[in-house]
């Protein structure tokens, strides 16, 4: 775990980071953004000390950096930047053994490491390992960088702003990579951008800064629907949510209150219920707000007998979703089967809300209001 307490740091008598609290956990992936000059990088190079702090300290698993050998430190956590920093005089296989031979590494574990981080990055090591960094594409040259920073196989590694400098569809393919390196490794990473896009699409965590200062901390899907203040809603782009539809929930768009009813009322009772409320469907529930089925208006017509109970006329098998569904797997289900409402359960079919076709719509809808 990575501990920032009250670091604080100036240039030229002007305070860039203002007394930052900053904890990042084991195995996450933490995004710094920000506007220029907001204190991104600074924050970044002092957790590996490129950078000294003027005041607070950084904990690494309890452990203060300052206690430790810079030199050593350096070489204990993975490090990745813009320009790749790679040596141009170097082979490939020369770049990426550097750390692993000034650990002094085994020379069989440097060759095995070297063959595994090249094909990590799906790159061939017969074909590229021997080659130098100029005869490689941008986008060769940043998974080289990446292939480095894991070398030693570092539990931190920190990324600043390593695809800015790339085409579009390149920058979206390393995006992709890093997310399925990072769900197979687990590092702790650290990564400065400043684009709102990539935070979102790789992000855990998203720390943005402003003056120096953390405004919010959160996971993208809380920043994308609660920004803290004006300039975090600003910063963050009143529709920005909708280039992420996966984090729009079914709780987010629910209705709270939907009509239920119990078995045990009469096919002629339900609707009464459903004529006052005005609703063609029911949600069956028992005494404990578990849903027990689902009838409509067209079940009752074609069951004939009005005496019969709700019970057992419903549909105890109706589709459901839970709370943390998406609203792409929504309008998928809704328009496979070709229904107009789904209930949303929890725990042992605990009912939280109602999915409509008409929330649904008031939500699309949203999209294109005040844009």
């Amino acid at each position: 775990m990575i501990e920032y307490r009250s670091v604080r740091k100036s240039y030229n008598g002007t305070e860039v980071v203002r007394g930052i609290d900053l904890t990042v956990r084991d195995g996450e992936l933490v995004v710094l953004i920000g506007p220029s000059g907001c204190g991104k990088t600074t924050t970044l190079k002092m957790l590996n000390r490129l950078i000294p702090m003027d005041g607070g300290d950084i904990l690494i698993d309890g452990k203060s950096i300052m206690e430790q050998d810079p030199i050593t430190l350096r070489r204990s956590i993975g490090y990745v930047i813009q320009q790749t920093g790679l040596f141009p005089h170097m082979t490939i296989e020369e770049n990426i053994q550097v750390v692993p031979k000034l650990k002094k590494m085994p020379p069989e574990e440097i060759r095995q490491r070297t063959i595994a981080m090249m094909e990590m990055v799906d790159m061939d090591p017969q074909q590229f390992l021997h080659r130098y960094p100029g005869q490689l594409s941008g986008g060769q040259q940043q998974r080289i960088g990446v292939a480095r920073a894991f070398a030693t196989n570092p539990d931190i590694i920190l990324m600043d702003e390593p695809f800015s400098a790339l085409d579009p569809i390149t920058r979206g393919q390393l995006q992709d990579e890093l997310v399925e390196l990072q769900g197979r490794f687990h590092k702790t990473i650290l990564f400065v951008t400043h684009d709102m896009n990539e935070a979102v699409k790789i992000a855990d965590r998203i720390c943005i800064l402003y003056d120096g200062q953390i405004l919010q901390y959160d996971t993208p899907e809380q920043i994308l629907k609660n920004p803290a203040d004006g300039f975090v809603s600003q910063f963050v782009g009143r529709n920005r949510i909708w280039n992420s539809p996966d984090l729009i929930k079914a709780r987010d768009i629910m209705i709270l209150d939907p009509v239920t009813t119990s078995g045990e009322l009469t096919l002629l009772q339900a609707i009464e219920v459903m004529r006052q409320q005005k609703v063609d469907s029911l949600l069956v529930i028992d005494h404990h707000h578990r849903l027990k089925g689902l009838i409509t208006a067209r079940m009752i017509r074609q069951a004939g007998d009005r005496s019969a109970l709700v019970r057992d006329t419903m549909d105890p098998d109706c589709m459901t979703v839970a709370a943390d569904d998406s609203i792409v797997n929504l309008l998928r289900m809704l328009q496979e089967r070709q229904v107009s409402s789904v209930p949303v359960v929890g725990e042992d079919r605990l009912l939280m809300g109602l999915i409509t076709t008409s929330s649904l719509v008031t939500t699309l809808g949203a999209r294109f209001v005040d844009a």
